[in-house]
């Protein structure tokens, strides 16, 4: 195998791995042209991909969809990492919370182009979204259950409050019929004998 035969079997290997990603990845240059796309970008902006490498972003997306991300095409062309979550509307009918990675091509000072790296989110997001929602129910019944044992606690106090009193009532009058209380005995003839 020639050399050249082993850099086509590696470049083809690498786009085949590239194209298996669950993600958008692929190459910008100076003009906002495709230069290179993974396979994935046909589905979702519905198009052949030979049809996508070399147009221009602002042709590919629409007016809503570029306005999104235009202040972030000028941050990598002048040399800054991107990072942003955005939700966009693509062509082929889906909205996605995206994760925008734009990443600058630089060769001595110059920006040449840029990397990119857009992944679907979506499903996290609602994920986080449903967690949120689970916490804050799991929140408001604890909430709701510590109210509620609060007032149990508050009865339970008053009760015992209750109990406590008339124990201390019984216990006073105990102690008043003790002196109050005379045995008396009756003899065979009907008459009764105080002790």
């Amino acid at each position: 195998m020639r050399s050249t035969d082993s850099e086509i079997v590696g470049y083809l290997r690498v786009v085949q791995i590239l194209d298996s990603l669950p993600a958008l990845v692929g190459y910008v240059d100076l003009d906002l042209r495709i230069v290179y796309a993974n396979k994935l970008i046909e589905t979702w902006y519905q198009r052949p991909l030979d049809e996508l490498v070399g147009m221009q972003l602002k042709t590919l997306f629409a007016a809503e969809h570029y306005q999104t991300v235009e202040g972030l095409l000028g941050q990598v062309l002048a040399g800054k990492e991107v990072n942003e979550e955005r939700e966009i509307q693509y062509p082929d009918g889906e909205t996605r919370q995206v994760n925008l990675n734009y990443i600058p091509d630089s060769s001595n000072g110059q920006v040449l182009g840029y990397f990119f790296l857009v992944q679907d989110v979506s499903e996290r997001n609602r994920a986080q979204d449903a967690l949120r929602a689970i916490n804050a129910e799991l929140d408001r019944r604890i909430l709701d259950a510590t109210a509620e044992l609060g007032h149990r606690n508050q009865e339970l106090s008053k009760e015992n409050r209750a109990r406590e009193e008339s124990e201390e009532r019984y216990r006073i009058v105990s102690e008043l019929m003790s002196d109050l209380i005379y045995v008396y005995d009756v003899d065979e003839n009907g008459a009764m004998r105080l002790f």
